[in-house]
């Protein structure tokens, strides 16, 4: 087996229960504590998140001094911590028709998107339904629409999670082969399906579960704990 020198790992649902849930400090703490004490491995953020929810996530887990982008946007934009520089890939156009597929429906959009745009339902929309209204609309065909448990995701077509894991190995030098990459949700597929070795919490979707090499006892940031625990031989190789 290769050696591992880098993890992409999603947000929401892996490094943190969910959004608008309380930090698990304890868990954070103890993974903080795990990355700081394997600094040979590459540690990066993937997330739809915006640049500057994922500054403070590395602050959280610190990883300031980190040569590894995260990726942030769902693959739309790189943000590097040694540097604090992000950096677009990958332009969204036409938000406005986008929006226009969805009017009268019940959404809030996140703020400080950059490259792309994010949607999340207020009650009694579900995110199925927008995503249902926006994957059925054949007008957007040039997009690439994404769901995780709590958002839409859209970005360019072909720009996702995976795009933004093999840019970043494309300019580190790092192969594909050496690479860890853990999800939970259906916008986490095209990393986790890039990627050498993959894995997953317990509270991951079944579509992820079906694909990758790993699945861990516990749910999210325990999990997380439990995948970086299991792989950690191939970490020790770097």
């Amino acid at each position: 087996m290769k050696p591992i020198q880098a993890v992409f790992c999603d947000n929401e649902g892996c490094i943190l229960p969910g959004k608008g849930l309380a930090f698990p400090l304890h868990e954070i703490a103890t993974l903080r504590s795990f990355l700081k004490d394997h600094t040979t491995v590459g540690y990066s953020i993937c997330t739809g998140r915006s640049i500057p929810y994922v500054e403070a996530m590395v602050q959280t887990l610190d990883l300031i001094s980190s040569s590894v982008p995260c990726v942030c946007e769902g693959g739309a934009a790189l943000y590097w911590p040694r540097l604090d520089k992000w950096e677009i890939i990958s332009n969204l156009s036409d938000k406005e028709t986008l929006l226009k597929a969805i009017s009268g429906m019940n959404y809030r959009e996140e703020l400080g998107k950059t490259a792309c745009l994010s949607l999340y339902p207020n009650s009694p929309t579900t995110v199925d339904d927008l995503y249902s209204a926006l994957v059925n609309n054949s007008t957007f065909n040039e997009y690439n629409i994404t769901k995780s448990i709590a958002a839409i995701d859209i970005t360019p077509f072909g720009v996702n999670k995976g795009f933004g894991v093999r840019e970043t190995c494309k300019r580190l030098g790092i192969s594909l082969s050496q690479v860890l990459c853990i999800g939970d949700a259906q916008n986490d597929i095209p990393m986790l399906e890039a990627a050498g070795y993959s894995a997953c919490p317990s509270n991951a979707v079944a579509e992820v579960k079906r694909i990758v090499n790993f699945i861990a006892p516990s749910e999210a940031t325990s999990g997380v704990l439990e995948i970086l625990k299991h792989y950690e031989p191939l970490f020790l190789m770097n």
